[in-house]
């Protein structure tokens, strides 16, 4: 069995939605939130990277990088697809919303209805049609930790938004964790 352990400052968004893979795909972990001031100390003493965040640790050797850990989460639970053109739809979409959190307010707009596009793809709510994957979670946090000014009218992002809020077990993780 896999030793995993998800280290990340508690107001660190990028955490989120390999959080909520793992949850959702029933993945034992450790979920190790920093304080300011453990974060520095564990810079500090050399036990952690000292520009990238989350950080997950794997049977003891640590990777940086929230794409990268998102995928490997992925991966674990099923929510990435082994099938080439399905993972490319994933990658295609999380790559448009990395392109959106990069782009902030300039194209946030274009890049969101452009999103909202990439969406009309798809017969059911989610990036892969009727199942869940870990593009349909990162767009899930993408629109609450968003704006209304972003988000707001786009049709396609909404339905995927709240598929992934009505899903069963994020339903469940979600309870359970109180958020």
């Amino acid at each position: 069995m896999t030793n995993l352990k998800l280290t990340h400052h508690v107001g660190d968004t990028r955490a989120s939605a390999p959080l909520l893979a793992l949850r959702v795909g029933g993945v034992t972990f450790t979920d190790e939130h920093l304080t300011d001031a453990q974060l520095a100390a564990l810079r500090k003493g050399g036990d952690l990277s000292p520009c990238v965040q989350p950080q997950l640790t794997v049977d003891g050797r640590a990777f940086a990088g929230a794409d990268a850990i998102l995928r490997y989460c992925g991966n674990l639970t099923g929510l990435y697809p082994g099938d080439p053109a399905a993972a490319l739809a994933v990658d295609e979409m999380l790559c448009a919303l990395q392109d959106l959190h990069t782009a902030k307010n300039e194209a946030g707009p274009s890049t969101a209805a452009a999103i909202d596009t990439l969406l009309t793809v798809t017969p059911g709510p989610f990036v892969l049609a009727d199942g869940l994957s870990i593009a349909d979670i990162q767009l899930f946090f993408a629109v609450a930790e968003g704006s209304k000014d972003v988000f707001g009218g786009f049709k396609n992002i909404t339905r995927c938004s709240d598929a992934v809020e009505g899903h069963p077990k994020v339903k469940d993780v979600l309870q359970e964790t109180g958020k």
